[in-house]
């Protein structure tokens, strides 16, 4: 089942991720009229270009692309009669094909704001309705909803449909996302509890790079999406492999299901059914814990002193994972000339990262383990802003650097995830991921306008992106450590289990 799961991950970093193909950074100028539609490009671009001294209080760049020397009158229009690209890297992108340049650029941001808002929603509304529903019902939900509109995304003709299928695309990922992690951490125990949600996290890493491999062949947006998609599909037949979390069925009264599904389970991992059966006896006695659906809601998170404190704290610290890994990824895909090979590494830094993450959480603790990870975080960003570009050979410090961030975020994150599933009791697991996975997403809309602040000084978007490190260390430190500790199934768990009682 766990690995059933993890396989979910590969889709989700082609969706959330796959703007680094659909709109690549790419050289466009104005077109030629007919009369110059025979001259060499380079002679065009040159007999074209705006004098540095024409627009002082603008970046020659920009005017140079969107607006054009005419020489017939010698005045500067706009490119009136359309763009050119250059279509050696990528032979067609959502760029090249909706001309979203000049006032049209703004849009390619927005359609990754309306794609983190529709995982936000998604994790947020199918979440909850996995805690109502169950796991298995919402999952098959949203991976058949998932694989429908990542094809349509791929088939639409028109932005605006785009953006729209896009959108739900990105509701169904964010339910497949949080639902297969809490999925992940419910089925498994002991040690495993541990290692499993960890590695849960390695396919998005292999899914990266195994997109990254996929586009060098496919340098074409649609060709990318419809074979990616296409792919997706063969998800549809978990339909006959995955069964209902035995611990949700248990914690709303199901007992027999769930001991059906624990039985089975036994018998598949060849594990001796009277030690299962003595297990179950222990605890049959105890009274299942009913809540009715308007107690099951986000109100809950913020009912008791500990679940409160627990859930602001990780909200915020969400927020910054968020921000973060959206940033410094785009930022890793400008280390390297080689579009492709940016990404491919930043997906293969992701392996090393969870084994190491593994060893540190069980060494150490998850809130120790966290703190580290994020102050090692900041110090990368830090020491980046140390050595400026076309310095060194290959800018090896800076790649050195940037790569040991990845390593980092490849530790502190995914152990994060782990620590808040564990943090919050059973019956609100999949509201809280949805919550905290939602101020993620946040995060990850606010992370291209602090890109932006690079326009003062290349060194500031660093800055900030430090900064916010060292402030998560401090927000999860004082969260009480889960290592060894058993899994809180209600809200009275958690302030029984930390030194609160129910007024």
């Amino acid at each position: 089942m766990s690995t059933l799961m993890a396989l979910l991950r590969f889709p989700t970093a082609w969706i959330q991720l796959g703007i680094v193909f659909l709109a690549p950074p790419t050289e466009f100028w104005c077109k030629p009229p007919r009369e110059y539609k025979f001259m060499d490009v380079d002679k065009w671009k040159q007999l074209t270009n705006i004098p540095n001294d024409t627009f002082k209080s603008h970046s020659t760049l920009e005017y140079g692309n969107c607006k054009m020397w005419y020489p017939a009158n010698g005045s500067v229009i706009p490119c009136i009669w359309g763009y050119a690209y250059n279509r050696s890297v990528i032979h067609s992108s959502i760029i090249t094909e909706w001309n979203l340049v000049c006032n049209k650029s703004h849009l390619i941001e927005f359609s990754q704001i309306v794609l983190m808002f529709g995982v936000l929603i998604g994790s947020i509304w199918l979440g909850l309705a996995a805690d109502k529903l169950g796991r298995a019902r919402v999952l098959m939900f949203a991976i058949v909803s998932q694989s429908i509109f990542g094809l349509l995304t791929g088939i639409l003709p028109w932005f605006s449909t785009f953006l729209v299928s896009r959108f739900f695309l990105a509701v169904a990922n964010g339910g497949v996302s949080v639902i297969s992690f809490v999925l992940c951490m419910e089925v498994v125990g002991g040690a495993w509890r541990t290692i499993v949600p960890i590695l849960y996290h390695i396919p998005f890493g292999l899914g990266t790079s195994m997109m990254a491999f996929a586009a060098y062949f496919l340098r074409d947006w649609r060709c990318l999406q419809l074979t990616l998609f296409g792919l997706s599909a063969l998800y549809l037949s978990y339909i006959w492999m995955i069964s209902e979390s035995p611990r949700w069925l248990w914690v709303v009264g199901k007992k027999q299901e769930s001991i059906a599904i624990l039985e089975k389970a036994a018998c598949v991992n060849q594990l001796d059914l009277m030690q299962l059966k003595l297990a179950i006896d222990s605890i049959h006695g105890s009274p299942p814990v009913k809540y009715t659906n308007e107690e099951l809601g986000l109100r809950m998170l913020f009912k008791t002193p500990e679940l409160r404190s627990r859930t602001i704290k990780l909200c915020l610290s969400s927020v910054i994972s968020g921000m973060n890994f959206l940033g410094f990824s785009e930022y890793l895909g400008q280390i390297s000339a080689n579009i492709y090979l940016g990404v491919a590494i930043g997906g293969i830094a992701v392996i090393p990262g969870s084994f190491t993450c593994i060893y540190v959480i069980n060494r150490y603790g998850r809130t120790m383990s966290i703190s580290c990870a994020a102050c090692f975080i900041g110090m990368c960003f830090f020491g980046i802003c140390f050595f400026p570009l076309d310095v060194y050979k290959n800018d090896w410090p800076r790649i050195l650097l940037s790569g040991s961030g990845f390593f980092g975020m490849s530790i502190a994150y995914p152990a994060l995830c782990l620590f808040t599933g564990e943090l919050f009791p059973t019956i609100l697991r999949n509201a809280g991921l949805g919550t905290t996975v939602m101020f993620s997403k946040l995060g990850s809309m606010i992370a291209p306008i602090v890109l932006q602040s690079g326009e003062y000084a290349t060194f500031v978007p660093l800055l900030i992106l430090g900064s916010t490190s060292f402030i998560q260390a401090a927000l999860v430190l004082p969260l009480p450590d889960t290592l060894n500790k058993r899994l809180p199934d209600t809200i009275e768990d958690v302030e029984e289990m930390h030194g609160y009682q129910k007024n």
